[in-house]
């Protein structure tokens, strides 16, 4: 599971760069218990944001891939 302070610089990037602001409460429950899967993570963010990722295929592609590289850094094995 990432690190709660890696899900928050996540949550902000995802504002500041696509717009997707998340209501106080949803954002504090994904940095308290983020999923241990990243796409659970994707698909709880457009649900915080009540979007669909079926009805933004370019949108939901690069949350996805924004995710995708929180837990490949996270979860990789130290060096």
């Amino acid at each position: 599971m990432p690190d709660p302070r890696s899900v928050e610089w996540l949550l902000e990037r995802l504002c500041t760069e696509y717009g997707f602001c998340l209501p106080v409460a949803a954002r504090a429950q994904l940095v308290a218990r983020p999923p241990s899967d990243g796409a659970e993570l994707a698909a709880a963010i457009f649900r915080a944001e009540g979007l669909s990722p079926a009805d933004h295929p370019r949108l939901a592609q690069a949350v996805r891939e924004e995710v995708g590289r929180l837990y490949a850094r996270d979860l990789a094995p130290d060096s």
